[in-house]
């Protein structure tokens, strides 16, 4: 864990935010990168660069299993403490509820659940 915070930090504070953004392209489906990439969003402050990384793992959500993976980031970084700009929130937190009762795919309903109870 400590391995992962620091990787974040040094990214966070070292990369120009569109290298960071083709690692988040890069990594957003692989589950052993999902907490350095939490860690990330967290360490990113300015309210563009947060829009531009919400969207860069949108674009990554789709029913492939790394696409769900981008789907259920998602949720964190919404539902969670991240600083994210209101109208991102009310724009994402919706389409994210709804799929809890629509999605076809009852353990993904449930990861999206947790996203949302945890930071509720």
């Amino acid at each position: 864990m400590l391995q992962e915070q620091l990787a974040a930090e040094h990214i966070a504070e070292h990369l120009e935010p569109e290298e960071v953004r083709d690692l988040f392209a890069k990594y957003v489906g692989k589950p052993l990168w999902r907490e350095v990439l939490l860690a990330i969003v967290w360490h990113t402050r300015r309210p563009m660069e947060l829009r531009r990384l919400v969207e860069v793992i949108d674009n990554l959500v789709g029913e492939t299993p790394a696409g769900l993976q981008a789907r259920e980031l998602l949720a964190e970084v919404v539902f969670g403490q991240y600083g994210l700009p209101a109208d991102v929130i009310k724009r994402l937190a919706p389409l994210l509820v709804e799929l809890v009762d629509t999605h076809s795919y009852g353990s993904h309903r449930l990861r999206l659940i947790e996203c949302n109870i945890l930071w509720a």
